[in-house]
């Protein structure tokens, strides 16, 4: 998210609270004392917890990591309205390598390919599992399957059946 894309610069510039103005404003009831996560805001929770971890209150993220997950058991992994990914960062960030490596590939077994290469590549709450060797082999099977629909686009453009961009 473009949110989290300014958190990240924020930390490397060394200003947290900077990010952590930027998700007060757009998200005030993440700070509530009864912090309030729903439906369309536990991607938020989740990176602000990653936040949180970084400037050592692992209490506030704990309480967003859980409610964030007791919502996506309430959604469906795929769709307009799927979580996707949101529970591989979500375990990351709860120090369990293997449940987020699981997820991950659950989230690929059913065809997840949304903002792969975000994740694959600048995704900062999946840096540690960027090593794993599970998370190298997820990564290359959608690469090898989005290079397999680039050819059929690419057949089916030069057939005629549709137009090329």
């Amino acid at each position: 998210t473009p949110l989290a894309v300014l958190r990240n610069h924020d930390i490397a510039n060394g200003d947290h609270e900077a990010a952590l103005a930027r998700y007060q404003s757009a998200f005030p009831e993440l700070f509530e004392d009864d912090s309030q996560v729903h439906d369309r805001n536990y991607r938020a929770a989740i990176d602000l917890a990653y936040l949180y971890q970084r400037i050592s209150n692992d209490s506030k993220a704990d309480e967003l990591l859980i409610k964030s997950m007791n919502v996506i058991r309430t959604l469906p992994r795929t769709g307009i309205t799927g979580y996707q990914f949101a529970d591989v960062s979500a375990y990351t960030l709860q120090g369990n390598t293997s449940e987020a490596l699981r997820a991950l590939r659950e989230a690929v077994d059913d065809k997840v390919r949304g903002l792969w290469l975000y994740h694959r590549d600048h995704n900062a709450v999946l840096e540690d599992l960027r090593d794993e060797t599970e998370f190298q082999s997820v990564m290359a099977e959608i690469q090898a399957d989005m290079a397999i629909q680039l050819a059929r686009v690419r057949e089916l453009e030069a057939s005629g059946e549709i137009a090329a961009p």
